[in-house]
């Protein structure tokens, strides 16, 4: 009997079949909002109404106009933290309504 070596780590293993399987669209999301949430803190989180995946256009709706203007001009920055913690350029252009 013939025992393999995994030569893959299981990081690579999951990002392979996620990237090449249906779930990405789900899964992105999911992660970019637990990414908000944990980044963003409570007083941007109280005034975030929906942030949403659309294949690589991601779409924050604010019930802040301070904030709004905010996220506006740090759209790069805010764009490379969530491409960042991802570890995959998921994010190419941020819409803030």
């Amino acid at each position: 009997m013939t025992v393999k070596k995994n030569d893959l780590p299981i990081k690579e293993v999951l990002d392979k079949y996620i990237k090449q399987s249906k779930i990405n669209p789900g899964f992105y999301n999911a992660k970019i909002q637990k990414i908000w949430k944990e980044k963003m803190g409570n007083s941007v989180n109280q005034h975030t109404l929906s942030i949403k995946l659309y294949g690589k256009e991601l779409y924050i709706k604010l019930d802040s106009a301070p904030l709004k203007n905010e996220f506006h001009l740090s759209k790069d920055k805010l764009r490379k933290l969530l491409n960042e913690e991802i570890g995959s350029d998921v994010v190419e252009k941020i819409h803030i309504t």
